[in-house]
């Protein structure tokens, strides 16, 4: 009778040398998800400066202490990498607390995060509102948006696709880039 021994000494002889060249998975290592960009939020006032100084669309967080799907929102929404990346690269950022009473300038007024929230017709929180390089609004999305809905809205604004199309042409073309298969580079 013939030991299979030698025969399993060669297959791994084969196999372990080309280890390196399986996926990571297929190898056994472990892959790290991809990890969310860290985002530079800062106050609206610097927000705008830097909208202005770099030609980028702003984006404001207006929150409050005690919300509870804001909190979601910083965890779930602006922590995804998609989404941070694409914020992180187009964006300048501001967090303005609706509530707060705390004065700053904003378009050469003194106003406050109250002042914010009311100038912009703010009824609930969150509440994101985009403002183009100049500081005016482009529009507002009320209320908590998950990761895969807010990708291609912040993509919509950050690229500028909304100065070449509506917003219901873009989405339409978004889906379907996400559903045609992956080309081979």
């Amino acid at each position: 009778m013939t030991s299979r021994r030698p025969i399993a000494a060669i297959v791994l002889s084969l196999i372990l040398p080309a280890a390196h060249l399986l996926p990571p998975t297929a190898a056994g290592q472990k892959i790290d998800p991809p990890k969310a960009t860290e985002l530079q939020w800062t106050n609206l006032e610097t927000a705008v400066a830097k909208g202005a100084e770099h030609k980028k669309p702003v984006m404001v967080d207006v929150y409050t202490d005690w919300c509870g799907w804001c909190k979601k929102m910083d965890k779930e929404v602006f922590a995804d990498p998609a989404v941070s990346e694409v914020l992180g690269k187009h964006f300048a950022l501001a967090k303005v607390n609706g509530e707060s009473r705390e004065t700053f300038t904003f378009k050469g007024e003194k106003t406050d995060g109250v002042g914010i929230a009311r100038g912009f017709g703010v009824r609930g929180y969150p509440a994101i509102i985009f403002l183009d390089s100049d500081g005016d609004m482009l529009t507002m999305i009320p209320g908590f948006v998950n990761a895969e809905k807010f990708l291609p809205i912040v993509l919509f604004i950050g690229t500028r696709e909304f100065e070449k199309m509506e917003w219901p042409a873009y989405l339409a073309k978004y889906e379907a880039a996400k559903q045609a298969p992956a080309r081979p580079k």
